[in-house]
C-alpha cells in the first residue's frame, strides 16, 4: 500500500509542477504579447543557449520548462537536448556539497557540451513535437484583458467564481499546504545495501536541506500560480488554463508519470544495482553500467556514481558518463507528450557519453 501511495505522491508532484510551469509560460506570453516567446523562435542559437542556461540550473524545474516549451514548438529539438545534456538533476545539489570545485567543472562543461550539440542537433536532426494547434496563441480577447476598464479583478472573481477557478484555487491551495508540511514533493531513490547510510548522509552534508531549498522554491510557484488564477479574467482561465493546459495535458502526463515511476521502482527493486558494482570491475563495465542508469528518468539512482567517485573508485569519464545521460525526473513529462524525442535524446546522449568515456580511457581521467 505504501508502495502505491509513494507512486501516486510522485506523479502528483511532478505531474503539478509539469502545469504549473505551462501556466507560468503561457500567462507570461499573454502578458507580452507574444514577443518574448517569438525572439525565441525567430533564433536557434538563443533558443538554445536559453535552454542550456535553465538546464543548468540545480533541480528539475529548468527541465521542466524546457519540455514545455519545445512541447509547444517555441525551442527546437536541439534546444531541448542542449537542456538535457547540460542538467544534472537534484543530485546537483549533492555534487556541489561533497566535490563542489570539480561540480562546477561539471556543470560547465556539460553547459558547454549542451550547446555545442544542441546546435549541431538543430541543423542535423530537425524534430518537432506533434501537438494540436491552438497552444500559446494571442487572441483578441488578451489584448483587451490588458485595458483598464476590462481589467479582472480578485475580489471579483472570487464573489462569484466558475466551477474552473474554484476547483484550480482548491486544487493549489491543496497543492501548497501538501508541499509546504512535506506531504508532497520530490522522491529520491537511494541505492545502497540495507541499513547501510548513503555516503551524502555519512558526512557533514545534511540531505534535508535539498529537500527544503525544493519545497521553497515550490511553494513560491505555486504561490504566483495561485494568484494568477485568482486574478486572470474568464476568458483566459477558460481557454489557456482549461482547454489549453488542463483538459489537454494533466491527465496524460499524470497517468504516463504513474506507469513509468511504477515501472522504475519495479526494476530498481527487482535489480539491485549496488550489488553490481565492485572496485574490481573493468572500466567499460562501470562505463555501461553508468550509461545504463542514466537512461532511468528518475532521481537517486544516479548518486551511487556520485558517491563511488568521491571515494576514487571510479574515475571521472564514469560520472561524466552518467551525468551526461541521465537528467533526473525532467525526462518524465516528454516521454508522456513525445515519446520519439524522448528516444532520439537518449540515443545521441548515449553515443556523446561513450565518445566522452573512450576519451577518458585513452587520456586517462
Amino acid at each position: 500500500m505504501e508502495f502505491i501511495f509513494n507512486i501516486l505522491k510522485e506523479s502528483l508532484t511532478i505531474t503539478s509542477f509539469v502545469i504549473i510551469m505551462m501556466l507560468l509560460i503561457e500567462y507570461f506570453n499573454i502578458r507580452t504579447k507574444g514577443s518574448w516567446l517569438n525572439r525565441l523562435k525567430t533564433s536557434p542559437a538563443r533558443q538554445v543557449l536559453f535552454s542550456a542556461t535553465l538546464g543548468m540550473l540545480p533541480g528539475c524545474l529548468g527541465g521542466y520548462a524546457v519540455v514545455s516549451l519545445y512541447t509547444h514548438n517555441i525551442v527546437g529539438f536541439g534546444s531541448l537536448l542542449a537542456a538535457f545534456i547540460a542538467t544534472i538533476g537534484d543530485e546537483t545539489f549533492i555534487m556541489l556539497s561533497l566535490m563542489p570545485v570539480t561540480a562546477l567543472y561539471i556543470m560547465g562543461g556539460l553547459f558547454l557540451g549542451g550547446i555545442l550539440m544542441g546546435l549541431l542537433a538543430n541543423k542535423f536532426f530537425p524534430l518537432k513535437a506533434k501537438l494540436s494547434p491552438g497552444h500559446f496563441e494571442i487572441h483578441e480577447h488578451d489584448h483587451c484583458a490588458h485595458q483598464p476598464a476590462e481589467r479582472s479583478s480578485i475580489i471579483k472573481n472570487l464573489k462569484n467564481p466558475t466551477f474552473q477557478r474554484g476547483l484550480l484555487i482548491f486544487g493549489l491551495l491543496l497543492f501548497i499546504i501538501f508541499i509546504a508540511t512535506g506531504l508532497l514533493g520530490h522522491g529520491h531513490e537511494h541505492v545502497h545495501e540495507a541499513g547501510e547510510a548513503c555516503e551524502h548522509e555519512k558526512g557533514g552534508f545534511q540531505f534535508f536541506m535539498i529537500e527544503e531549498w525544493m519545497q521553497y522554491s515550490f511553494v513560491i510557484l505555486a504561490a504566483i500560480s495561485l494568484y494568477i488564477i485568482m486574478k486572470v479574467p474568464e476568458h483566459f482561465l477558460n481557454e489557456h488554463l482549461w482547454n489549453h493546459i488542463i483538459k489537454k495535458h494533466f491527465l496524460r502526463i499524470f497517468l504516463w508519470i504513474i506507469v513509468s515511476i511504477a515501472a522504475i521502482q519495479g526494476l530498481l527493486y527487482l535489480v539491485h544495482i549496488d550489488i553490481l558494482m565492485s572496485e574490481n570491475m573493468y572500466f567499460w563495465s562501470f562505463v555501461i553500467i553508468a550509461a545504463t542508469i542514466g537512461i532511468i528518468p528518475q532521481s537517486g539512482p544516479h548518486i551511487i556514481f556520485i558517491s563511488l567517485f568521491s571515494q576514487g573508485i571510479i574515475p571521472l569519464s564514469v560520472l561524466l558518463v552518467n551525468s551526461i545521460v541521465h537528467e533526473g525526473h525532467a525526462s518524465l513529462p516528454l516521454l508522456a507528450e513525445s515519446k520519439k524525442s524522448f528516444l532520439f535524446v537518449k540515443l545521441i546522449k548515449i553515443v556523446l557519453a561513450m565518445l566522452i568515456a573512450a576519451l577518458g580511457f585513452f587520456v586517462g581521467f
